[in-house]
């Protein structure tokens, strides 16, 4: 009976060893999972920051945008509507803040007139 009882012993043993290996070997995957989480939020953020400088990029391609086409009117309506006579301190400007034309029509000058030549007097020689 009692080899019975140390081989019954020796069993529940053997089964605790094995119980504390699996329980390691379980601690293990777990250290292992916490540490690819780590690594997947560690990425996570890196994304996140990409997303929010290209966001931001965007932003001041829009930006430079709205410059481009502010410019772009301006220069279209320089071009369709400015006086050729018009004084050069009173033409249209703009400001990136807006557009602000300054345009004033000037009259146009009257035809010029032809200069009278008297006649030449060939010479008597």
């Amino acid at each position: 009976m009692r080899a019975k009882g140390a081989q019954v012993q020796a069993e529940v043993t053997q089964v605790q060893v094995e119980v504390t290996q699996v329980q390691a070997e379980v601690t293990q995957a777990q250290a292992e999972v916490t540490q690819v989480q780590a690594e997947v939020t560690q990425v996570q953020a890196e994304v996140t920051q990409v997303q929010v400088e290209m966001t931001q990029v965007q932003v001041e391609m829009t930006r430079a945008q709205v410059v481009v086409t502010r410019a772009q009117v301006v220069v279209t309506y320089q071009a369709h509507y400015r006086s050729p006579y018009a004084n050069p301190h009173d033409r249209a400007r703009s400001e990136l803040g807006g557009i602000r034309l300054n345009y004033r029509r000037v009259p146009t000058p009257p035809p010029l007139r032809r200069k009278v030549h008297p006649p030449a007097i060939a010479p008597l020689w």
